[in-house]
């Protein structure tokens, strides 16, 4: 996708690979949704480091793995088969479904990052040993962690420049996985959180 946009009010992006194939995103932008499924291979950064995904949300699906980067209000990612997710946020964002079936999990936003789908469940998930890294740059930038974050046996990095809050259960389910919590102004707890 080299140079994408659906311009105008409820405007969506919806691009599809059925079988084998990845996706390999330049610039893509729409004033509402941008979905993208890759069923058979991966959604690839077509441009380096400048900006992939301009929309309100994005919905990413992958077998192999997903790396982009986006300028979007929020984002749910999953990889079905071996891979990682690899997203770079300009701004504050909401993750309300981050999953992976056997690969890491790294996000970094330049804003504050609310972890959060309504209560239904983990909002962040890694299977197998897959490591978790969320990362809420920027001396103003908070992590906010409303739902759940889960790694089955990997290491999971909560890190914000600014406020830590965590209001859900952070935890590895299996072998050693650690948990690491890292604020740079007040770590507040409000549960039972780090397992």
């Amino acid at each position: 996708l080299t140079n994408v946009a659906a311009g105008g009010a409820g405007q969506d992006v919806v691009a599809t690979t059925t079988t084998s194939g990845d996706i390999a995103v330049s610039a893509v932008s729409a004033t509402d949704n941008v979905s993208l499924t890759a069923a058979g291979g991966a959604i690839t950064d077509g441009n380096g480091a400048t900006t992939n995904i301009t929309a309100a949300t994005l919905a990413a699906s992958a077998a192999t793995g997903i790396d982009l980067d986006t300028e979007v209000a929020s984002i749910t990612a999953a990889v079905s088969g071996t891979g990682a997710i690899d997203i770079d946020e300009l701004n504050n964002v909401t993750l309300t479904s981050i999953t992976t079936n056997n690969g890491s999990i790294t996000i970094g936003a330049g804003g504050t990052t609310t972890i959060d789908n309504g209560g239904a469940g983990n909002a962040v998930t890694a299977a197998a040993s897959g490591t978790i890294s969320i990362i809420a740059n920027g001396a103003t930038s908070n992590l906010v962690v409303n739902d759940g974050v889960q790694s089955a046996a990997g290491t999971i990095t909560l890190t914000a420049d600014d406020d830590l809050t965590i209001s859900a259960k952070v935890m590895t389910t299996a072998g050693n996985g650690a948990i690491e919590l890292n604020a740079g102004t007040w770590l507040l707890s409000t549960t039972d959180a780090a397992h």
